[in-house]
C-alpha cells in the first residue's frame, strides 16, 4: 500500500518510509489504544487519493507531546495522497486540534 520511499509532508518528524509509517500508527494506537476511524469520503484517481476521515478514541497515552487527559476525543482529517506505481508516495493532511 505505501511505497518504500513515502514521505508525509504535513509530519515533518516522521521518518520516511514505511517504518515511518509504522512508528505513527504505533503511536496514534498507543495514545488512543481504542481509536476507530471512520471513512466520510474517499476519492482515487491514478494519481492521487483524498480521503475525509473522523477519528474517535480516549487519550490514554502521550500523543504529540500532549500528556494523556482520559477524555473521548474526536478528530476529522482530510488528507491528500500521491500514487506512483499503485502505492502511496506521498502525503499531505489537515486536521482539527485535538
Amino acid at each position: 500500500m505505501f511505497a518504500s520511499h513515502f514521505l508525509d509532508r504535513s509530519t515533518p518528524d516522521q521518518p520516511p518510509g514505511i517504518e515511518g509509517v509504522k512508528a505513527y500508527i504505533r503511536s496514534v494506537r498507543a495514545g488512543f489504544p481504542d481509536i476507530a476511524v471512520t471513512i466520510e469520503d474517499l476519492i482515487a484517481t491514478e494519481e492521487r487519493v483524498v480521503v475525509r476521515t473522523t477519528w474517535c478514541g480516549t487519550h490514554l497515552a502521550t500523543y504529540e507531546n500532549l500528556a494523556p487527559t482520559g477524555k473521548r476525543v474526536m478528530r476529522t482529517m482530510i488528507q491528500i495522497f500521491r500514487v506512483e506505481d499503485g502505492k502511496l508516495c506521498e502525503e499531505w493532511s489537515e486536521g482539527g486540534d485535538l
